[in-house]
């Protein structure tokens, strides 16, 4: 019988066992043994062969384990303390940074299997771990405390790191070596275990109190971080040195209050006679702009720095500490320099830094006023000017773009405010509900800065709608055809002069629609219900002027199909009521005969039709198209009816004087002038003018132009008359003035005709509410129409009280 185990002699718990015959095999047949790459010869066949059959002869081997009576397993009788002895020894070389001590008389092997001998098999567990308590008190006390009581600064702090490293790594070799004193021992007591006893006794004998931390760690800390600050935020070799300081101070529960506290404390200190020095000391102040980049610079250092050496916790404080320690004070110098300076030139990237960092220490409110005043200033600046022309809306459009970018990308409120209206589905207008408080904010400064001049930007606003709708696309597409004007309505709502813009806007329309001048009827109507459905209702009066013309075109389909001969001859009639025209004060020019004739015809057709209807004739808004025979070809001319009246005198006349041209039309002096300087002094000379020369004098003569050259047949010649005259802008101003005395009457009588009796102040306050939808009055043309009805006996003065009015039924 062959034996299978031998165990040591002094257990007895298992018998010798030999093997058990079974003859019948009912598995499964033999299976070949997997043969090797060597045995390729006949003789390593035959021992696979002879392996098989000696697996079939001893078929199944049972164990059977024999109960025995015998006790536990003990030790041969000899002292216990031979097996602590050598664990003693072993612990003192493994905390001993003497390096003349030799190394560990037997292997780790050893030192385990006497470890688990002691705890396992001896039951000294307890005195193995008071040994161990010992040795760790004694290297921590004897040994590192010693060698860290002197030195100080960052080489001290170099030394207890390297103390610190080669304890660890001596605790984790004992835990290793020491693993049955866990599992047997520590895990069935209430004790600490191997890694936390070392810690603590660590702690209690280097960091007693936490003294070492207050009179030697800080000041390290310190000086490490502020040498970095100084270096422009360039890591130091001392940093993995801090990095396993915190580690360290994080394991032994030591990083708190006491450590994080002086650190904030020093971030405050040296930020913030940066900050007072860099923002007010006169060699080396900085701009608001660079004074801001520089503190997010040094935020993004100071972030960083925590993040590599710092636990995470701490990330907060900092970040907050140094923004507050370089804003400290400062907010008022920034607000006043740096913000009016960055919207300005249009710096985003510098708002954007601005914002963010106000957003940090809580200066958000001053920063938006501040952001508005600039805004307000900047509109202000663009629209005083009294030399201010064509260039200003452009500017404000430019201007209102930038805001407008800046609000949907660089401020987070805004653009939060502009997706939570997005996804509700505001468009266009209604999505102006969708802003912020800077947007907000925005729109009252660009209405103030409108508010620092009366009427002009109100008029440049519609004058450059009208060249808008004059041009059409040029080529670009309906999409941004259609945003450009929604851009420049955008700036209507911020001018308190709607009634202006509205005067100036329908004489424009006007002559467009008359003139034949707009690029798109569609897109016309298109401008005129954005006005009317978002800014102001009075704008309804467009359809109406639609309507003129096609009832027009009806009418004048009706005449041609009455004299085919007038097919050359249109007329389109207008109803004063829509029509921004009065009836013309004394004569028109007197027609060339051909043209007046047609022009007596379409009055008999049209007084058959509307019998109590007048018509009242304006030839200066006539268009014609002559064709002119020159010497170098034949021209089809596309004129004024002025102009096309002075040309046709030419047939019967080759030379003229001004006088004889005045007295053959009747034509005003101002038009004649300015109609013979288009034709003979602009760049298509149909006239000649002797002597030659820009102005048109009392004294000139005119003779048609047989070296006149054009490579286009069709011409248009552009009529001065076209143009906005200063009689015709002072006859708009009067016109809007007197509109305004007739609608502040118009509220005052309905005021008191409601309330019946009120004191002055109360009807002048009542007054501005009522017409502000259409402009904001001054409070003396207040007073003065409510001293007019007062003359006009609408209202009159208390007997009693000089202060009260009363209506009069």
């Amino acid at each position: 019988m062959n034996t299978l185990f031998a165990w040591p002699i002094v257990s007895t718990s298992f018998s010798v066992v030999g093997p058990i015959l079974r003859e019948d095999v009912r598995g499964s047949p033999p299976r070949k043994t997997a043969r090797l790459d060597g045995d390729i010869d006949s003789s390593a066949r035959g021992k696979g062969k002879q392996h098989v059959q000696d697996a079939v002869h001893r078929g199944i081997i049972n164990l059977a384990v024999v109960h025995s009576n015998a006790g536990p397993p003990s030790l041969p009788l000899a002292d216990n303390s031979s097996f602590t002895n050598p664990i003693h020894h072993a612990l003192r070389i493994l905390l001993d940074r003497d390096e003349s001590i030799p190394f560990l008389p037997s292997s780790y092997k050893t030192v385990f299997d006497a470890v688990e001998i002691a705890v396992c098999l001896a039951g000294k567990g307890a005195d193995v771990y008071q040994m161990l308590t010992r040795e760790f008190d004694r290297a921590c006390a004897e040994g590192i405390a010693r060698r860290l009581s002197t030195g100080a600064g960052l080489p001290w702090l170099h030394n207890l790191v390297d103390e610190w490293r080669w304890f660890e790594s001596r605790v984790d070799l004992i835990r290793a070596l020491f693993t049955w004193l866990d599992r047997s021992y520590v895990s069935l007591k209430d004790v600490l275990s191997i890694k936390n006893l070392g810690y603590k006794i660590f702690n209690q004998r280097v960091f007693s109190g936490n003294v070492i931390i207050h009179d030697k760690l800080a000041p390290c800390i310190k000086e490490w971080a502020n040498s970095e600050r100084t270096a422009g935020g360039v890591a130091s070799p001392h940093r993995p040195y801090i990095k396993t300081l915190i580690s360290m101070l994080q394991i032994l529960g030591l990083y708190g209050e006491d450590c994080s506290k002086p650190y904030i404390q020093a971030i405050h200190a040296f930020y913030t006679a940066e900050s007072a020095a860099l923002s007010s000391n006169l060699t080396s102040r900085l701009s608001p702009v660079a004074f801001v980049s520089h503190c997010v610079t040094r935020v993004a250092q100071e972030v960083q720095r925590c993040r590599d050496v710092l636990p995470e916790e701490s990330l907060l404080p900092v970040e907050q500490a140094t923004e507050s320690a370089l804003m400290n004070d400062r907010v008022p110098w920034l607000m006043r320099d740096g913000v009016p300076h960055l919207v300005d030139v249009q710096d985003m990237v510098g708002l954007r830094k601005m914002y963010n960092l106000c957003e940090r220490v809580d200066e958000l409110e001053s920063f938006k006023a501040a952001f508005a005043r600039s805004i307000e200033t900047t509109v202000a600046r663009i629209v005083l000017p009294v030399a201010a022309g064509e260039e200003m809306v452009p500017q404000l459009l430019a201007f209102k773009s930038f805001i407008d970018l800046l609000l949907a990308s660089a401020f987070e409120v805004e653009a939060q405010s502009d997706d939570a209206a997005s996804s509700s589905g505001l468009t266009g207008v209604a999505q102006k509900r969708g802003k912020g408080p800077f947007g907000y904010a925005a729109t009252d400064a660009f209405a103030k800065g409108f508010g620092k001049r009366q009427r002009k930007p109100a008029e440049m606003i519609a004058k450059f709608i009208d060249k808008a709708m004059r041009k059409g696309q040029k080529g670009g597409s309906d999409r941004d055809f259609n945003d450009s004007l929604d851009a420049v309505l955008a700036l209507y709502q911020f001018t308190r002069d709607r009634d202006v813009f509205r005067t100036f806007y329908w004489r424009a329309l006007a002559k467009r629609l008359l003139l034949q001048r707009s690029a798109s009827d569609d897109f016309e109507k298109a401008v005129i219900k954005k006005l009317r459905d978002g800014y102001d209702p009075e704008f309804g009066k467009g359809d109406e002027m639609f309507k003129d013309l096609a009832l027009s075109k009806d009418l004048l389909t009706e005449f041609h199909e009455k004299w085919s001969d007038e097919k050359t001859f249109s007329v389109m009639v207008l109803q004063y009521s829509c029509w921004p025209y009065q009836p013309k004060k004394g004569r028109d020019i007197d027609l060339p005969t051909s043209m007046l004739f047609s022009v007596e015809r379409y009055s008999e057709f049209y007084k058959s039709k509307h019998k109590q209807r007048k018509l009242d004739w304006f030839h200066s808004l006539g268009t014609v198209t002559l064709t002119a025979r020159f010497p170098k070809g034949e021209k089809e001319l596309s004129v004024s009816l002025y102009q096309a009246s002075v040309l046709l005198l030419f047939n019967n006349s080759i030379k003229l004087g001004y006088t004889e041209v005045q007295q053959q039309t009747n034509m005003g002096d101002e038009d004649l002038r300015r109609t013979l300087q288009s034709l003979a002094c602009g760049k298509k000379r149909i006239l000649k003018k002797l002597p030659p020369g820009k102005d048109v004098n009392d004294t000139d003569n005119f003779q048609y132009n047989e070296d006149f050259v054009d490579p286009n047949r069709k011409i248009h010649i552009n009529s001065i008359q076209q143009k906005e005259s200063i009689e015709e802008s002072r006859a708009t101003d009067e016109k809007i003035q007197e509109d305004r005395c007739y609608l502040l009457d118009a509220a005052i009588v309905r005021i008191m005709k409601e309330k019946k009796r009120m004191t002055n102040q109360a009807l002048i306050t009542e007054t501005v509410v009522v017409v502000k939808s259409h402009f904001l009055p001054d409070v003396r043309q207040i007073k003065k129409q409510i001293d007019s009805l007062t003359d006009r006996e609408y209202i009159r003065r208390d007997e009693d009280n000089r202060d009260v009015y009363h209506y009069i039924a």
